[in-house]
């Protein structure tokens, strides 16, 4: 069984998207994501409820397609790393993480003679981040793939 994870959870298709920082566990019944902000409540996915699971290869990112109670699916996104992109394009209610030194920064102010960087180097440079943190995270993001899927086929 893996142990509990930091990672950041990404509701897709909600708008507004906002990556939530908190501990990734499984328990006997389901997955289980603690927010850090004990104001925000645990989310509970049991494995009678997820249809999918499916790790993003080259990338630090554990993707699940679940049913939120009626017929209608969501897919979450647990990212087992800071996902950089988001704090450019949506709200994030996760402060800067100090334990990561390779997370690319947020552009500050230019100033003369300085140009901000182009969109396209953005995206390449958190593509790059990434696939680095992917890499490294492969056997991990494996596990609990593994676990998911196991559970799932015996409940």
């Amino acid at each position: 069984m893996p142990e509990p994870t930091k990672v950041w959870m990404v509701p897709l298709g909600r708008m507004p998207m906002v990556e939530i920082v908190g501990d990734l566990r499984v328990d006997e019944e389901g997955l289980v994501f603690e927010p850090r902000d004990r104001a925000t409540p645990p989310t509970r996915l049991p494995f009678e409820a997820i249809g999918k699971v499916t790790r993003l290869r080259g990338s630090p990112v554990l993707m699940l397609t679940h049913s939120d109670g009626a017929v209608s699916r969501t897919k979450t996104a647990f990212y087992f790393t800071q996902p950089p992109a988001l704090a450019h394009i949506v709200k994030s209610q996760t402060p800067p993480d100090a334990d990561l030194d390779l997370r690319p920064m947020r552009p500050s102010l230019f100033g003369i003679g300085q140009r901000r960087p182009s969109k396209r180097r953005t995206v390449r440079t958190n593509a790059t981040y990434l696939a680095q943190e992917g890499s490294s995270r492969r056997q991990e993001l494996q596990g609990w793939v593994e676990e998911i899927r196991t559970r799932m086929q015996a409940g």
